[in-house]
């Protein structure tokens, strides 16, 4: 995977619960600004107050949660420490 910052760092996690699966994917760039956050899943959306304009059409998080939906999950964004994004998702196990 390429990394536009050079040094950047991925984690990515993934663990059994008793109802599904929890999996998050962890950096340590910029992070996301906290007025952006509501808006971060939709489609088309780039937040350019913080970011040059990379290209990006701004369809890979939206994609991320309809597929997250279509699996009866849900997906979130939060801080990581102590710079970053973390985004988490949910699946159910089988029923």
């Amino acid at each position: 995977m390429r990394s536009s910052i050079q040094g950047g760092h991925i984690h990515v996690s993934v663990a059994s619960e008793e109802d599904g699966i929890l999996c998050s994917v962890a950096d340590n760039g910029p992070g996301i600004a906290d007025a952006f956050k509501p808006c971060v899943f939709d489609e088309f959306r780039q937040d350019l107050a913080t970011r040059e304009v990379s290209g990006a059409l701004g369809l890979g998080l939206s994609i991320c949660l309809g597929l997250v939906e279509l699996h009866g999950g849900a997906i979130t964004v939060d801080d990581a420490e102590p710079h970053g994004a973390v985004f988490s998702f949910t699946i159910p196990g089988p029923r």
